[in-house]
């Protein structure tokens, strides 16, 4: 079955006529990452439909800050509506994440189908019912929940995108720090959850904490975390927090200066290792 025959009869049913008869109004287009979609000042004349990939819509502000408005993945509608239904220039910009591909159909064939149609027209009123609904769960939020209820709700609505997206877009999107969203991210994931590899250790050489601290005090602390099973005398003689420990807690604490890792990690202790 067709993915956008699968998506209408999440709420209606279409025969097959009816079906081709809908999907010869859309126009099939494919974007390469970091195309844009929509750029702002362009005359809306489609909505877009997402076959696959992954978008997002924002507006720049007069001091060239990116606002994000929204996220569209597969399955989801997106375009900057108020020049859509107004027939004018757009204010918002819709730029491709990933390699994209979406189906577009003008103003002028969706208010066709809707009138030819009464199954279109019902699958039509539906969605735009859950789109002013998801709108004013977002305002809503913005203007009254905290920071951590706002990382929540979007991990729990749209777990997918918590892997797709960049930390950053996220907070972005939350109305947050980068900072505190990594805060947030490691604080609302169990320390089991936290992946770790060889790429994962934040280590310093042992003996450079043992000039900072009573020897005794660093040994307790650090042997559980000590690299002894494998590598070599070098890496076993090495400090590592193998173990899901905020590195900020032994820099505080013991006056440790873990090194830079890779960036999953950073983000999962906080992001300024």
């Amino acid at each position: 079955m067709h993915p956008l025959r699968q998506h209408f009869e999440e709420l209606i049913s279409l025969t097959d006529e009816e079906f081709a008869y809908i999907a010869s109004h859309f126009t099939h287009y494919s974007f390469k990452k970091d195309d844009f979609l929509l750029p702002e000042n362009k005359v809306v004349t489609h909505e877009y439909w997402v076959l696959r990939g992954l978008l997002k819509t924002y507006l720049l502000d007069a001091n060239g800050k990116e606002h994000i408005v929204q996220f569209a993945m597969e399955n989801w509608w997106v375009t900057d509506y108020q020049a859509f239904f107004g027939k004018r220039k757009a204010t918002l910009n819709i730029c491709c994440l990933e390699d994209t591909e979406i189906l577009a159909i003008t103003y002028a064939d969706k208010e066709k189908l809707c009138a030819e149609l009464p199954q279109f027209n019902t699958f039509h009123r539906q969605k735009c019912n859950m789109g002013y609904a998801a709108q004013q769960r977002r305002i809503l939020s913005l203007l009254s929940d905290d920071a951590r209820t706002r990382y929540e709700q979007f991990a729990a609505l749209y777990p997918s995108l918590l892997q797709r997206l960049p930390k950053s877009l996220i907070a972005s999107y939350l109305g947050v720090s980068r900072e505190t969203l990594s805060r947030l991210y490691f604080t609302s994931h169990k320390k089991s959850d936290i992946p770790h590899s060889n790429t994962d250790i934040l280590a310093v050489p042992l003996s450079l904490n043992l000039k900072r601290k009573n020897n005794e005090k660093i040994n307790s602390i650090a042997r559980p975390y000590l690299q002894c099973s494998r590598g070599s005398t070098e890496q076993k003689n090495t400090f590592c927090s193998n173990k899901p420990y905020p590195a900020r807690e032994y820099r505080r604490n013991y006056g440790l200066f873990p090194i830079r890792s890779n960036a999953p990690l950073r983000s999962a202790y906080g992001g300024r290792l």
